[in-house]
Parts: C-alpha cells; structure tokens; sequence
C-alpha cells in the first residue's frame, strides 16, 4: 500500500522459511549470496557492508526486499550475536551457554 502512494518501501524478512521474500518474487532464497543474515554478521563482525544493489531485490510493486535464508543461518546468527554479546559483557561463558541451548 505504501509502496502504491508512491512512498519508499522495504520488507526485511527474517523468516528462515522465507515466505515474505517469496510472496513477491524472490526465488531459491537458499541460493542466494548475501541475506540479511549475511547483513547482520558483517555487521556483528564490523565488516564493510556490501552495496545495497547486491542484496535488495526491487519488486515490480515498488517494494525493496531483502530476503532470508534457511531457519538454521538465521539460528546460527543469533547464536553468534548472543556469542558476541557476552563476550562484550564480560558474562562468564557458563551463564551465557543457558541462552545458547536449543
């Protein structure tokens, strides 16, 4: 609807399913180089982020899609996020690896 009125629209999926990105035309998300999965760790990591051309899909409604990858990337990003946020902290890893668990 945004995108109809002529405003700027993004939809980030984090769906490790994928179904947002497919719903508007995304295929073989799986396949795919950079997600936002990708996004999320190089920026953990404090790496250059790609230019946006390489990642955002335009669909022919005017919508800006960055899509997912599978369920287990997005897991592993969490899991390295949390990894990192308590390093950061200084959390020993013993109370940290509660959160860790599946």
């Amino acid at each position: 609807m945004l995108a109809k009125r002529g405003k700027r629209t993004a939809l980030i999926d984090f769906d490790g399913q994928g179904h947002s990105s497919i719903i508007y035309g995304v295929k073989n998300t799986n396949r795919l180089e950079i997600t936002i999965n990708t996004l999320l760790r190089k920026i953990m990591e404090d790496e250059p982020l790609p230019e946006p051309d390489s990642y955002v899909i335009k669909h022919e409604s005017g919508v800006e899609v960055i899509p997912s990858k599978s369920a287990r990337e997005i897991e592993d990003t969490i899991d390295r996020a949390l990894a990192l946020y308590f390093e950061n902290q200084h959390i020993p890893e013993e109370h940290g690896e509660q959160f860790l668990d599946k």
